[in-house]
């Protein structure tokens, strides 16, 4: 018998934490490709090699320690949904040729082993050269996301990130922003939005690339890759400067009336807010969606022509939070933190 990490090995059986496992599964999870479509070989499989669980399609790839006793690929979405209706705190896998069985209390399951998806994995270079990543990179990224396009664009540069070795920054066309810090790149890349959006909610400890893949390391011994694109990116260093206008100072209410609009708007693959600035001295907030509005007036200390503009929601809480250095002008709402960040949001009239 050996134990270890929660792990107990008896004979040819097994038993490990049921916590354990489906929380490795769930960190890899952004790799599987769910339903019947495949992007890549191998893209609706878990794989298991060498104590790692693996999950890859054409655009992420993930990998966690997670050892089950057994080598090969199990279909993704039925083990990670089968592990989450085991009943107790402990499930126990026995490793049978062809077939895993996965036993918890009164309950069975067993999945078939398929050997052949083990070849896919071997494509897929690992980054190696690992650096420390930079505290606030997770949030930025997150931030940066918030300025993209989920869904398919004309442009395709809307619905990503444009990383390079002084910054990285997004636009969607609406709005703009760009941190200042040292990704690990050489040269000028993409990465697609979404693919990165998870890794603000990861402890990242390290971070770095190759020629077709940005890497994240957690202190947990996650790994997650983004695959890289090389397309152009728009020059946008005008954008990048300290604008001219008034100071933009958030009314009270301003934070609780965003987060509500929010409920709204998230509904949608831009989830913005609108702000009105109306001749009247009021500031109104706006939030549609597929479901419904929401729409609140506060007073404002505001005296000019009627201005609106659509927003990231998370991006004004922080705004309105940690308030340094707003302006708005009749073409943006903006906001610039020397050597830190920068922020706009196109106005309309």
């Amino acid at each position: 018998m050996k134990k270890s990490n929660g792990v107990m090995t008896i004979g040819g059986m097994m038993e490990i934490l049921r916590e354990h496992v489906k929380y490795a599964l769930d960190c890899v999870s952004g790799g599987l490709a769910m339903g019947p479509k495949e992007t890549r070989e191998g893209a609706s499989y878990f794989v298991f090699k060498e104590g790692r669980v693996f999950a890859f399609n054409d655009e992420v790839y993930c990998s966690m320690p997670l050892d089950l006793g057994f080598e090969g690929a199990v279909k993704g979405e039925q083990l990670l949904n089968i592990v989450g209706k085991m009943q107790g705190d402990h499930i126990t896998v026995k490793y049978e040729g062809v077939e895993a069985k996965i036993m918890s209390n009164r309950r069975r399951a067993g999945f078939q082993i398929d050997a052949t998806k083990m070849e896919a994995l071997e494509s897929i270079e690992p980054v190696t050269n690992w650096v420390e990543c930079d505290v606030m990179a997770p949030a930025a990224i997150g931030d940066c996301c918030g300025c993209a396009v989920d869904k398919k664009d004309d442009k395709f540069y809307k619905t990503c990130l444009h990383l390079t070795p002084e910054y990285i920054e997004a636009t969607d066309g609406l709005q703009f922003m760009r941190v200042w810090m040292t990704p690990p790149v050489e040269k000028s890349l993409l990465v697609k939005a979404y693919t990165v959006r998870k890794v603000e909610g990861l402890d990242v400890s390290e971070w770095g690339s190759n020629q077709d893949w940005l890497g994240f390391k957690t202190a947990d011994g996650l790994e997650y890759y983004a695959r890289i694109y090389g397309d152009d990116y728009p020059e946008l260093d005008m954008l990048a400067t300290p604008q001219e206008g008034d100071a933009f100072i958030p009314p009270q209410g301003f934070i609780e009336s965003v987060e509500t609009a929010k409920i709204f708007s998230k509904e949608l693959d831009n989830p913005l807010v609108k702000v009105i600035l109306r001749t009247d001295g009021k500031m109104m907030i706006e939030g549609k969606g597929v479901t419904g509005w929401f729409q609140e007036v506060l007073e404002a200390a505001y005296d000019g022509p009627r201005l609106e503009f659509f927003a990231n929601p998370k991006v004004l809480k922080q705004f309105a939070e940690s308030y340094t250095d707003g302006k708005i002008s009749e073409t943006a709402l903006s906001v610039y933190i020397e050597n830190d960040f920068v922020y706009l949001s196109s106005i309309q009239r």
